[in-house]
């Protein structure tokens, strides 16, 4: 792309002409969300990530970023979109509780974690994560809502979760209704 004053409408503006080979809508463009528009130090390099939500819930990693010259042209773009998606076909719901979703996880690894050993935390700075504790688990446990892309046009909604020991650690996703990992 030729040098724009605005590198989050460059992106978009391409995201938008070429949507069908990131198999999306051009009105799908528009609804990604910004999560980063930078510039290093140098200011030789820019970038801009913009992130895939559905009903605001984020699409596990779907992101697409674009990489921007000193001239602030469009260079490059990596990452995945889910492709297909009929978000009006989807429930923002979901059937299971966090603290179900961080048990399964921890079950799935051989760990001990009932739901009446978790406790709430309070974590204003990541909205949309509930954290807890748990004195079976070495560290906190977080639970989010994510849909997973499965195929295309076809997403699950999950809860990914991170769980905590010592050493180990765990990002497991639980569909939200079935409670498969």
């Amino acid at each position: 792309s030729g040098p724009p004053d605005d590198r989050v409408a460059a992106l978009r503006t391409f995201l938008g002409r070429y949507a069908a080979a990131y198999g999306i809508t051009a009105s799908d463009a528009v609804d990604l969300v910004v999560v980063a528009d930078y510039a290093n130090p140098s200011g030789n390099m820019g970038w801009v990530e913009l992130e895939q939500r559905i009903h605001g819930i984020p699409v596990f990693q779907g992101t697409v970023r674009g990489g921007f010259t000193a001239k602030g042209e469009l260079a490059r773009t990596t990452g995945t979109l889910a492709s297909g998606v009929v978000p009006g076909a989807l429930s923002p719901t979901p059937g299971l509780s966090p603290e179900q979703a961080i048990a399964t996880a921890a079950d799935s690894v051989g760990w001990l974690a009932p739901e009446n050993t978790l406790t709430r935390t309070a974590d204003a700075s990541s909205p949309g994560r509930t954290t807890f504790t748990s004195t079976t688990m070495a560290g906190d446990a977080v639970a989010w809502l994510t849909y997973f892309p499965i195929a295309s046009g076809a997403v699950r909604l999950a809860w990914a979760t991170e769980i905590m020991g010592d050493p180990d650690a765990f990002l497991t996703l639980v569909d939200a209704e079935t409670a498969t990992v």
